[in-house]
């Protein structure tokens, strides 16, 4: 390591930039505690509150990944299961499973060009995730409310889906490129908000931080409360209507319907809104961040997988399908062990004397 900057004495604390393999690291010491502190970006933790932080994020982010390949690989592997409304969920789960992915490294600020590339990718997977689901509450609306043949609502035809979903975060994803403002952010890999002394990386950074991900995502928030407002209306309507003509059965599944919808848009509230506070704080006061908001932040914020798989798999039609698999492998269990049992043992030939 080596000093790039006399260390300066202020409030009982010493303060010193150095340079470790082309890092810039300002490790700001305690003298009263005796207890060293490094200090990434404007966000001053000790090592071990930065460890329990990445070990939280790696924790719930390793749980969301299983959950959402779980998602995936049940799409792919049950034909009854390979349906238009499954098959947008299994898109929306991959966004899930590489936003889990990106979540497992951490911070890898010593391989910067690693860093930065996880940053960028793991803005544009949460940006795919809301986006995923706007498309998802959307065609619901559509096809509930009778809103009109959509030139592009084609069940068979995924591509300008794919191109919303996955391509436009892709693409609004590079804009902090053109400031350099992806890099470690502390605990993981994210768009940075602070470079040393320079206060102009700093305001870059915290536009793209909301102009690029937070700002989208709560305007992803208010449309797809809107559409499910509209659905919960219209399914209100319906019930009604059902209880009439065509019976309690329909009426039931329209309710069970109206009452899963809710979950969606809980989900993104519950996991966009301590991350949205966290940030606004680290805006106004950069240099005092909480560190329990950062764990709650971290914690929601990587369940969001595990929490659609958890309503995904409360779907009647795959929680039946998962019940006949595995009743079909403890058949397959019991007629492997009962064939054992009924087989009889060869014996060997008495030798003549």
């Amino acid at each position: 390591c080596g000093a790039r900057e006399t260390p300066k004495r202020a409030g009982g604390r010493a303060a010193m930039w150095t340079t470790h393999e082309g890092l810039d690291t300002l490790e700001v010491v305690d003298t009263v505690e005796g207890e060293a502190r490094r200090r990434l970006g404007k966000y001053i933790f000790s090592q071990s509150e930065y460890n329990t932080i990445y070990a939280l994020s790696a924790v719930c982010a390793a749980l969301s990944l299983v959950a959402s390949l779980v998602v995936v690989i049940s799409y792919w592997y049950f034909p009854t299961l390979k349906k238009f409304s499954f098959r947008l969920v299994m898109w929306m789960s991959c966004a899930e499973a590489m936003a889990g992915l990106t979540g497992l490294f951490g911070n890898t600020g010593e391989a910067l060009g690693l860093c930065q590339f996880l940053g960028f990718l793991s803005n544009a997977a949460e940006l795919s995730v809301a986006l995923w689901t706007l498309i998802i509450a959307y065609l619901m609306y559509a096809s509930i409310g009778n809103v009109g043949e959509m030139w592009w609502l084609k069940k068979n035809e995924d591509r300008l889906y794919i191109i919303v979903g996955f391509v436009l975060p892709l693409v609004l994803s590079t804009l902090p490129w053109s400031t350099d403002n992806f890099g470690s952010t502390g605990a993981w890999c994210w768009i940075t908000a602070y470079n040393g002394e320079d206060d102009e990386n700093y305001t870059n950074g915290t536009l793209w931080r909301f102009l690029v991900l937070y700002v989208p995502v709560w305007i992803i928030v208010i449309l797809i409360s809107y559409f499910y407002y509209r659905m919960w209306s219209i399914l209100g309507a319906y019930r009604g209507t059902a209880r009439g003509a065509l019976g309690d059965e329909q009426a039931k599944k329209l309710q069970k319907l109206q009452s899963r919808l809710k979950y969606y848009p809980l989900i993104l509230i519950i996991s966009w809104t301590p991350g949205t506070i966290n940030r606004i704080h680290n805006s106004v006061v950069p240099s005092d961040p909480i560190f329990a908001l950062y764990c709650i932040h971290t914690m929601f914020s990587n369940l969001r997988g595990l929490m659609c798989a958890i309503v995904y798999g409360a779907t009647p039609a795959v929680k039946k399908t998962w019940f006949n698999f595995f009743e079909s492998l403890k058949s397959k269990g019991n007629g492997a062990t009962e064939m054992a049992m009924t087989t009889p043992a060869k014996t060997e030939p008495t030798p003549a004397v």
